[in-house]
């Protein structure tokens, strides 16, 4: 098989986006990356990053792609997770503590930091280009946005603290918990007597 045509192929086992590491791994060399850049067939959107012709970039995927330790949080995730329509301007990760977060804040990312990110936690979304990308559960997120470490929009919080109230899905008690364990109870409950 041509270099160009495995180029393609790789793109499209991936839904048009094609990673260098992987094309590596697969006898791709730099120079055939090029190449599919100066025809055409590819283009290099990012470090690393190329999407096949009429491809759309999926922004969220493509970061988690590129820092797999990263996991959608605070606004973000609420976006994710349908809480708020607001789309965020700065994507919110939660990656673990010693981890070394110095290209993600230069993409642009807010970072925070977890002792323990533990799978439990995390729940798999779709993003609007149907791509799926992990965010920590509305109930970890709540917790999140109420905590003294939270130095996001407070309006926005609210709102989703809000609409989490009022939603037919939420889970009080896995809500508690999570609170009581990140210390953050008397806040919560708080919330939550006021608006349920």
């Amino acid at each position: 098989m041509k270099k160009a045509d495995l180029i393609e192929q790789l793109a499209a086992e991936n839904d048009g986006i094609l990673f260098a590491h992987d094309a590596y791994t697969r006898g791709i060399s730099r120079e055939n990356l090029r190449q599919a850049t100066v025809s055409g067939k590819i283009e290099n959107i990012g470090h690393g990053v190329y999407i096949s012709k009429g491809t759309l970039p999926d922004d969220s995927f493509i970061l988690q792609k590129k820092y797999n330790t990263a996991i959608f949080s605070h606004e973000t995730a609420a976006y994710f997770l349908g809480y708020t329509t607001r789309d965020p301007l700065v994507y919110c990760v939660t990656v673990p503590s010693g981890h070394n977060s110095k290209l993600l804040s230069q993409s642009n990312v807010k970072v925070y930091y977890s002792k323990e990110i533990r799978q439990e936690d995390i729940a798999k979304v779709i993003t609007m280009f149907g791509r799926t990308v992990r965010c920590f559960n509305i109930e970890k997120t709540i917790c999140d946005l109420c905590s003294p470490r939270f130095n996001g929009d407070k309006d926005v919080a609210l709102e989703i603290i809000k609409t989490y109230a009022r939603s037919d899905n939420k889970d009080i008690s896995k809500l508690m918990s999570y609170a009581t364990t990140e210390k953050i109870k008397k806040t919560v409950r708080g919330y939550m007597e006021v608006l349920l």
